[in-house]
Formats: C-alpha cells, sequence, structure tokens
C-alpha cells in the first residue's frame, strides 16, 4: 500500500508539472522577454538562450513528466488492484472456512440460494468499495 500511496503522490506531482513546458515556451521562445524567477534563469544558465535549443529542452522536459506520470499511474493501479484482490482472496477463503464449521442443521434451516446470494453480494460489495478498479 505504501508503494501504491507515493506511486499516487508521483502521479499527483507529474500532472501539476505538465504546464511547465509550456510556460518555458511561452516565455523563452515566443515571447523572449530576459529571464525572471530562479527557473528560467537556470534553465537560460544550463541550456542557453537560443531558442531551438530551448524548445528541445521543453520537448524532452513535456515528454519525461508525461513518462514518470505514466509509471506512477501504472503502479499505483498495480499495487492497488494486488492489494484489493489479496485482500478479497482472503475474505472468500475465510467466509468459506466459516460456512464449513456451521452445522449441518443450520444448512438444514437455512435456504441454499439464500445463503449464495448473501455471501456473493456482500463479497461484491465489499469488493466494489475497497477496490473500485477490479
Amino acid at each position: 500500500m505504501t508503494a501504491g500511496f507515493l506511486a499516487a503522490i508521483g502521479e499527483g506531482i507529474a500532472n501539476l508539472l505538465e504546464p511547465w513546458p509550456l510556460k518555458i515556451v511561452l516565455d523563452n521562445v515566443l515571447r523572449s522577454r530576459p529571464p525572471h524567477g530562479w527557473l528560467d534563469r537556470w534553465i537560460v544558465a544550463a541550456i542557453g538562450q537560443d531558442r531551438q535549443t530551448i524548445l528541445w529542452f521543453a520537448a524532452l522536459a513535456a515528454l519525461a513528466i508525461a513518462l514518470v506520470g505514466a509509471i506512477c499511474a501504472y503502479i499505483q493501479k498495480y499495487f492497488t488492484t494486488s492489494t484489493g484482490q489479496w485482500v478479497m482472496h482472503d475474505l472468500r477463503s475465510r467466509l468459506y472456512s466459516r460456512m464449513q464449521r456451521l452445522s449441518l442443521s443450520y444448512h438444514d434451516q437455512a435456504q441454499t440460494g439464500d445463503l449464495i446470494g448473501r455471501v456473493t453480494t456482500d463479497i461484491d460489495s465489499i469488493q466494489s468499495f475497497s477496490a473500485p478498479d477490479c
């Protein structure tokens, strides 16, 4: 769960950074104004003031941000889904074990359709609550 939580944070950060390369292009390539702020000064110091180089940097930054966001989204979905499936498997195993330990008189009195319906709907309800992506 920790890995899934950290991946969700990484995905959120990547989503927040998505407009940043566009800002670089608008500020430094299209308007070509003098750099202001620490980030613009850092970009100019690192790659220079050539417009094409800044454009390439912005394109690579957009690609890197999209790649990190996609990887984080995949990791988050994988761990969340895996944990949800593991919990459902454990719950089903415990429920089956409990049903096996009930007395024969209980199974004689209870209707089979009612037991099966209750078990499946209860587990499906818990699964849709705990892991909606499953």
